[in-house]
């Protein structure tokens, strides 16, 4: 597996969004392991993950049950300490996010939509003016990492982006 293929790649930035919005704590050591209830995400990155690394990638269907409901999600593993390692090195065990993200414009957005379509959302939240009935509905972004560096710096990424 050729590692440097991901830093050329414009679209692998994507992939490790999606990783780093699941990571709860840091990224695993040997397998790259993204489960999300939208079956095109899990599509969209292992495409990009073939392509990029020239490598199979499974992915699976998993039904969870709970108090009377069963929730389909979907899996993606790759199995690989190379890759895992090379990812673990470059986000400091997913505390930042890379400098081969900030390579071009592309690369910055392709991370910000991955990040977005698998672990944060915008919602809207009213907003009252002082001292008046009139009433505004803002855009707010929600992102729900415990790592709060990781989360100010994608904040950063996003000022940046306008």
């Amino acid at each position: 597996m050729q590692l440097e293929r991901i830093l050329e790649s414009e679209k692998f930035p994507y992939a490790l969004g999606t990783l780093q919005s699941r990571a709860r704590v840091g990224i695993m050591e040997y397998s790259f392991v993204i489960t999300d209830q939208e079956p095109w995400v899990i599509n969209k990155v292992k495409g990009i993950l073939e392509d990029t690394l020239k490598t199979q990638v499974y992915s699976s269907t998993v039904d969870y049950h709970g108090s009377n409901i069963t929730k389909t999600k979907y899996r993606l593993v790759l199995w690989s300490t190379s890759l895992m390692g090379f990812l673990r090195r470059v986000t400091r065990n997913n505390s930042t996010i890379p400098g081969f993200v900030n390579q071009t414009e592309e690369h910055r957005r392709n991370y910000i939509r991955g990040f977005f379509d698998s672990g944060a959302c915008v919602t809207y939240s009213p907003y009252t003016v002082a001292k008046s009935d009139f009433s505004l509905s803002y855009p707010r972004v929600i992102i729900t990492k415990k790592n709060g560096g990781l989360s100010g710096r994608l904040a950063a990424l996003l000022r940046n982006e306008g």
